[in-house]
């Protein structure tokens, strides 16, 4: 009789979820499909090398590409040493990754796009796609001393966000640091690709009905051990706790930052930190399913780690793009999402905004006659403050509302 029952349930389950398995939203950092991912010693999870992958958001909201190159960047084509033109490495989180967005779309390509253009920018000159979900300063870091070794690059970029901190905090737990408290690799951290150790197990995991239940009961124990505020529970932790709370969690972060932009200058590269708020924190409606979930009101919450920020880098003197304000003007003025409902990553739409802010300092950068390291006395003296520009007149090519 049981195994009536659980074979009329899984019938039903396969009928009712024909196109995909249920995905109940839970706290938790997106996640890449383990085709494109590999077990790191160093980064503890890193991109696995010449991989490909289309995968389909659980939530209806995207349907991308990915296509891993052969040192482990989501890029294409083939990487010029040697004799080169100018190379800017860029490293990140989700934001640099593209999460959600087709390889082509990011503001890493269009940045590109747009720079090879201008008369003074080297033709061929390249970016360098260095993000990954999931990945804090510390592991930023490292990944940057690896590809600077094989790439060499004479701009440096790390895109901060307030969700660093508590990976950093994760990852740091279990790494190996050196006197300065800096992560030398990843320690006992490990990705281990999730494969069924036995025949039961490949056959529950084939199971649709077991795989609704499980992902609805993992997804409703994790909804209720989130504590607003704890890093070991809150993803956003480092955006919504007490104010000394939230600096205490920033700073192994920001020390990585500054060991990294020393390791830049120190091999001959410019290093450039921009900073991209959180979705809670750029309007009262940016990301509504997501809000649920995490436990956010409807509100526009603010954003104590730009502070943070502003201050690390007027304190250290590294050039800094301030966007918050720029994504806040957006929201108002933008008839389509700047972030995804469910997933806390900007949209094509938020890429577009994120190019027309950086465009004219990635050209300062890279321009012919600035590719000496680092920065001059008036970039360092208006480095925090960088401006933005007006999102109603952008031009040729600028933004529009078009998106998913």
């Amino acid at each position: 009789m049981i195994s009536w029952l659980l074979l009329i349930g899984e019938l039903w389950a396969r009928e009712v979820y024909v196109n995909e398995r249920p995905a109940p939203a839970r706290p938790d950092s997106v996640a890449l499909p383990p085709e494109l991912l590999q077990a790191d010693p160093q980064l503890g999870v890193s991109f696995r090398p010449n991989s490909d992958k289309f995968f389909a958001s659980r939530h209806g909201e995207f349907a991308v590409h990915y296509q891993i190159n052969e040192i482990g960047l989501r890029e294409a084509g083939t990487i010029f040493l040697g004799e080169r033109p100018p190379y800017a490495l860029i490293l990140g989180d989700s934001v640099v990754e593209g999460w959600g967005v087709m390889g082509e779309t990011t503001f890493i390509k269009e940045l590109q796009r747009r720079l090879r253009r201008f008369d003074d920018i080297e033709p061929y000159s390249r970016l360098f796609n260095a993000g990954m979900s999931g990945y804090g300063a510390a592991q930023s870091n490292l990944l940057a001393r690896r590809l600077l070794n094989t790439l060499g690059a004479d701009l440096v970029v790390l895109v901060y966000t307030g969700l660093m901190p508590v990976a950093d905090y994760h990852f740091l737990a279990n790494a190996t640091l050196d006197k300065n408290g800096i992560a030398v690799n990843s320690g006992t951290h490990r990705y281990r690709d999730p494969q069924p150790s036995n025949l039961l197990g490949s056959v529950l995991n084939s199971s649709t009905m077991v795989e609704a239940v499980k992902s609805s009961f993992d997804a409703w124990r994790a909804r209720s051990a989130l504590v607003p505020g704890d890093p070991n529970s809150d993803l956003f932790a480092a955006t919504r706790s007490e104010a000394s709370d939230t600096k205490n969690l920033h700073q192994a972060s920001l020390a990585h930052v500054a060991a990294l932009a020393k390791f830049a200058e120190a091999n001959g590269a410019q290093f450039l930190l921009v900073h991209v708020p959180m979705p809670h924190q750029v309007s009262n409606d940016e990301w509504e399913e997501g809000r649920k979930v995490y436990q956010f009101d409807t509100q526009q919450y603010p954003s104590p780690d730009a502070d943070i920020v502003r201050e690390f880098c007027a304190a250290n003197k590294i050039h800094c793009v301030m966007t918050t304000e720029m994504f806040r003007e957006l929201a108002k003025v933008s008839s389509s999402r700047v972030f995804f409902r469910h997933d806390y990553t900007l949209t094509p739409v938020g890429h577009r905004a994120l190019v027309m802010h950086l465009l004219d300092t990635f050209r300062a950068a890279l321009s012919l006659d600035r590719l000496s390291p680092g920065w001059s006395a008036e970039d360092l003296q208006r480095g925090p403050y960088v401006g933005y520009p007006s999102l109603r007149a952008q031009g040729e090519g600028g933004l529009d509302d078009s998106t998913q």
